[in-house]
């Protein structure tokens, strides 16, 4: 299989709303994918990805995807500093220090997702220790 990448606003609407049954993603790509992104809309097809898609799309206005755009650039922000402060202490102490990025990830959707739909700052990004209570 091939990937492409579309970026002009018409072939985009074209593929994922007027002719999205044209452009299946494949067995393939769900066998390579579905670990990190599931089983929804990412990497379904056919009527599934249809559902999937209507349920989503109710779900979003351009307010939201700006104030999800703003709140994601602050957590990564949040990010960014951990990070920072995990080189500093590499370099300090010279022992190594891992990062969990699936955790971090998990850490960054929760965060982002409780505060633009509940208005709730969860703030698991910065909790030691594994999982934030609430998650």
């Amino acid at each position: 299989g091939a990937f492409f990448y579309v970026f002009d606003e018409s072939s985009v609407k074209h593929i994922l709303s007027e002719k999205f049954q044209n452009y299946e993603k494949g067995e393939a790509f769900r066998s390579l994918f579905s670990d990190l992104l599931g089983h929804d809309i990412f990497v379904s097809d056919g009527h599934m990805w249809k559902v999937h898609r209507k349920i989503m799309s109710n779900m979003f206005s351009r307010n939201l995807l700006r104030q999800t755009a703003k709140v994601t650039l602050s957590k990564l922000e949040k990010i960014n500093s951990l990070f920072r402060d995990k080189i500093k202490a590499d370099t300090e102490t010279n022992i190594s220090v891992s990062i969990d990025l699936q955790d971090i990830f998990f850490k960054l959707t929760f965060d982002t997702t409780s505060y633009v739909t509940l208005g709730c700052e969860i703030d698991s990004l910065q909790s030691k220790g594994g999982q934030h209570p609430f998650a």
